[in-house]
């Protein structure tokens, strides 16, 4: 083997455009982007991002078609259609949006593992959390009780009159309530099972009478929630190493330089590779997806948590795009407004199970300015995270326990930055991305003016932290301090093209990309 360069990162094939210059394409994370070198022998890093959306095998025998224009857009293919677009009109700061009705009702559906309806179970509604300054302390309140219907549905109106520890708690997160409804039973042959859901009330302010804007605009989201296996109320649940949790899929999502491609698995290990063939309704070598489950004998019911450690993990609150002679800015001020996934795990593999939401004072003006062009990254806030047990009790009695975890609040780390980048995802935008785009979803940015996303929620980063040896997803909700802006150059020979995700960049996009 003769080596004829050194110093490239993640190549796979490389190739000169001319004299003195290489390009290369990336390797692993299939980001289509092409990166240039210049120098003989040990090589410089010259351009980071030459193109990008560049996939398969290059063709050395014509780098001329490679090499961008000065003022072109870099292509792979025939131009781009850019006709019939929308201007997208550059939006001012948002009035308050008007409340809902109903934020203080919340609901779900409870089913059996193996998806049919959890009829006739008892649900325990209490605080996710009772906001305290160190998570250790801080404790649950018991809110009330309701019980599924014949299809397994459930629905909870708060009591008009909450307890002042639990107003105080909405209030120190932005008037957003976070509640926890939990089923337990066993099955017919005597396996303890609990149905664990998350989800978010918006009381009335004690100050102005009316829910909060963020309140109201994260409250009423239905999740369907499988029971799961639960374990003795006696266990003392094993924690996993570092070495285990280096081998799992959240240390894999952590280690990527793009970010996740999709959604976590199902199931997560904490301490291995995650089986994408688990069944985690196997116990004592029978599956009891399917058993009945008999709820507890009613009498009061609660729940005791004990704290087990906490851990600071950056987490995905915001992303940016910017390609052809454009500029990218976040912003992620003044507090969190963020919605992140509860973890459960009734002693072997966790889950996702609803989500908190976090909107606690950070006191900090974060993000980035004017990035760009041909720029796009995540941004990072620190969170802290907390593990707990807790054991079920009716009527006095233990019947069974289970682990969490749980978003907390907004914490820098001893000699930490106050938030940071992210993952590249200029994969995302290009000119492979634009074609593949819905039309419904494109626009255009006039040349010289910008166009942001102040109001309704981000995408859900499927990966937006590692922690505890579990991936767990999160989304942002846009207000006049969390928005995602392209600001377009002056150039006039092309138009400077962005489209939403989920739909029209004048709708609910979640977040928008560029060309």
């Amino acid at each position: 083997m003769t080596v004829i360069a050194t110093n490239l990162k993640d190549a796979v094939q490389g190739w000169s455009p001319g004299n003195g210059t290489v390009y290369t394409a990336t390797s692993r994370d299939y980001s289509g982007i092409v990166r240039g070198y210049t120098g003989t022998g040990t090589l410089s890093s010259a351009n980071p991002n030459v193109m990008s959306g560049l996939f398969g095998q290059v063709l050395s025998d014509t780098p001329e078609c490679l090499a961008p224009a000065t003022d072109g857009k870099p292509v792979v293919g025939p131009p781009a259609d850019e006709t019939g677009l929308p201007a997208a009109t550059a939006e001012t700061d948002p009035a308050p949006e008007p409340v809902p009705v109903g934020p203080r009702v919340v609901r779900g559906i409870f089913t059996l593992g193996n998806g049919k309806p959890a009829a006739g179970m008892n649900v325990l509604l209490e605080t996710t959390d009772v906001v305290a300054e160190n998570p250790a302390t801080a404790g649950t309140a018991v809110l009330g009780t309701t019980t599924t219907a014949a299809d397994g549905s459930w629905s909870f109106t708060l009591p008009e009159q909450l307890p002042a520890e639990v107003t105080a708690s909405a209030a120190a997160n932005g008037g957003a309530l976070n509640v926890s409804a939990t089923v337990a039973g066993t099955t017919s042959t005597g396996v303890p099972m609990v149905g664990l859901d998350h989800t978010v009330a918006a009381p009335e302010d004690p100050v102005t009478n009316k829910p909060t804007a963020f309140g109201a605009a994260v409250s009423g989201e239905q999740h369907t929630t499988a029971m799961i296996p639960a374990a003795a109320p006696e266990t003392v649940f094993s924690q996993p190493t570092a070495q285990q949790e280096a081998s799992t899929y959240a240390a894999e999502q952590a280690a990527s330089s793009i970010g996740s491609a999709g959604p976590a698995p199902s199931w997560q290990s904490d301490n291995a590779a995650s089986d994408a063939g688990l069944n985690p309704y196997l116990v004592n070598g029978s599956d009891v997806s399917g058993e009945r489950v008999t709820p507890y004998a009613s009498g009061t019911c609660h729940t005791q948590r004990i704290f087990l450690s906490s851990r600071i993990a950056y987490t995905t609150v915001a992303e940016g795009h910017a390609f052809w002679d454009t500029y990218a800015t976040v912003d992620y001020d003044n507090k969190l407004s963020t919605a992140v996934d509860v973890a459960v795990s009734g002693g072997g593999d966790w889950k996702a199970s609803g989500s908190v939401s976090l909107a606690s004072n950070s006191g900090q003006s974060t993000g980035y300015t004017n990035q760009g062009p041909y720029f796009a990254r995540q941004y990072q806030v620190p969170i802290e995270y907390s593990k707990y047990k807790f054991t079920y009790y009716c009527g006095g009695i233990a019947k069974n326990s289970y682990q969490k975890i749980i978003a907390e609040r907004y914490k820098v780390p001893a000699g930490g930055a106050v938030g940071k980048m992210g993952a590249d995802v200029r994969y995302k935008d290009g000119y492979n991305a634009y074609v593949d785009s819905p039309k419904n979803n494109r626009a255009y940015v006039e040349p010289g003016s910008y166009f942001q996303l102040s109001r309704g929620k981000s995408a859900k980063w499927g990966g937006a932290v590692s922690v505890f040896g579990v991936s767990l997803g999160a989304s942002t909700t846009y207000d006049r301090d969390h928005k995602q802006r392209i600001t377009a150059g002056k150039k006039t020979n092309y138009r400077h093209i962005i489209w939403g995700r989920s739909g029209p960049v004048s709708g609910s996009p979640g977040l928008f990309f560029s060309f």
